[in-house]
């Protein structure tokens, strides 16, 4: 049960903070964010 409720705080903290840096961000910023996600997954970065 507390590993439930510890990956939905998680998950809704990475939201936030996600959700956050988009709106306070310009798109160009927002994009080359996505972008450095984007490649470090393909390299297979977390």
């Amino acid at each position: 049960m507390k590993k439930v409720i510890m990956l939905s705080v998680v998950a809704t903290f990475g939201l936030v903070l996600t959700f956050g840096i988009g709106n306070q961000s310009t798109n160009k910023a927002t994009s080359s964010i996505e972008g450095v996600k984007v490649i470090q997954y393909a390299h297979g970065e977390t």
